[in-house]
């Protein structure tokens, strides 16, 4: 599960980038908001993945606006993975 800081009302939002994504099978993509719920307040995009065997696997996700494109990214980061 991975927990990044989002705020739903800039249009921004985190996802794993499909190419980027190999070995991992999504299981879950929720919003949790925080409380109280406040105009403006960063809530938290929470990711889940399974994966099929051990290993290590890179994920990649991006903060972006979908409908505008690979211009609109903000941040990206990348994760090692590690299944035993």
């Amino acid at each position: 599960m991975l927990r990044l800081p989002e705020n739903p009302g800039t249009g921004f939002r985190w996802v794993a980038e499909s190419d980027a994504a190999g070995g991992l099978e999504p299981v879950g993509d929720d919003f949790a908001a925080p409380d109280p719920m406040l105009p403006g307040a960063v809530g938290q995009r929470v990711l889940s993945f399974r994966t099929p065997a051990a290993g290590r696997i890179r994920l990649s996700v991006k903060l972006w606006r979908e409908w505008e494109g690979e211009r609109s990214v903000k941040a990206r980061h990348e994760f090692l993975i590690v299944v035993h």
